[in-house]
């Protein structure tokens, strides 16, 4: 059941998730891809890539350490999707 739940509460493209506590706090999370055991989002303002391991991902929901606000424009997620890809890149 566990997987099932955790499939169910993946995020989707276009997530943003704000950052209410920790290291990153007042940073905002656009969701942009999963890479192995990694969640990859791209930090407004900032317009750096942070990735996030899944099981700390899910903690920080649980918790509400991540708070799932919105989902950007598609538009406005393209060009977010440019910028997470040149600076992936650079990383």
């Amino acid at each position: 059941m566990t997987g099932i739940r955790s499939f169910l509460r993946r995020p989707k493209e276009r997530s943003v998730y704000a950052v209410t506590g920790g290291q990153f706090l007042g940073e905002f999370f656009l969701y942009m891809e999963q890479k192995d055991d990694m969640m990859c989002f791209l930090s407004l303002p900032h317009m750096k890539v942070r990735s996030i391991p899944v099981d700390k991902f899910y903690y920080g929901v649980e918790n509400k350490i991540l708070d799932n606000i919105q989902k950007v424009p598609r538009s406005v997620f393209i060009l977010c999707q440019k910028q997470y890809i040149k600076n992936r890149s650079n990383v």
